[in-house]
């Protein structure tokens, strides 16, 4: 299994309430390495051991779900190469408001530069097509633990198919949270969808690596 919708609001709200107080820290350490950021708070937020940071079977997008769906070696080395499927590249993920149901695309205004989608949408074609040749563990490591699996996926595009990723550990971003939805941005909401078990019936729906 992987972190929970549920979890992920929650995740979210502590990033967007910390840094509206001037605490940047935790925002700054999930954008740069999820999994070790989240790690050290999985009892906090119900997040199980053994719950994955991503889950490369969830519907996040539709691009995400047609380099699944639809796998097959010509054209996941075309969007390799292209960084496209038909002119579409993997999106954000999506911010889940309740009461009336909305879902707004994050982040709303882009802060710190992190890896682009067009290059998030070689990576998940990569991982696919590493995984229909029988390679299961590039994308466990992946989905365990994005930061720590994307230097060698990198690497191996850069060899494979001559395209540079722009890709440090620990200094490029994997994500960028951006700001917080501006009809959510007041600090005591995002504190009280942080504290909340069932975080206030918010949801965030993950893509990209989270």
């Amino acid at each position: 299994m992987a972190i929970s919708d549920t979890a992920w609001a929650r995740i979210y709200a502590k990033a967007w309430y910390e840094s509206s107080q001037g605490q940047t820290g935790f925002q700054d350490n999930l954008e740069l390495d999820p999994a070790k950021a989240i790690n050290a708070l999985r009892s906090q937020f119900g997040i199980g051991r053994a719950d994955t940071i991503v889950n490369m079977d969830y519907d996040c997008d539709s691009v995400a779900q047609q380099l699944k769906d639809s796998a097959n070696k010509s054209l996941l080395e075309q969007v390799i190469k292209s960084g496209n499927l038909n002119e579409q590249q993997i999106s954000g993920g999506m911010w889940i408001r309740p009461n009336p149901l909305e879902e707004t695309p994050l982040p709303e205004r882009a802060v710190n530069p992190a890896i682009s989608p067009a290059d998030w949408t070689r990576i998940y074609a990569y991982i696919w097509h590493r995984y229909i040749h029988g390679d299961v563990a590039t994308r466990a490591e992946f989905e365990k633990d994005p930061a720590s699996a994307l230097p060698q996926i990198v690497a191996d595009i850069k060899t494979s198919y001559k395209v540079t990723i722009d890709y440090t550990k620990g200094v490029t971003r994997v994500l960028d949270l951006g700001l917080p939805p501006r009809k959510d941005e007041d600090p005591m909401l995002l504190k009280s969808i942080q504290d909340a078990p069932d975080a206030k019936k918010y949801r965030h729906k993950p893509c990209l690596c989270c």
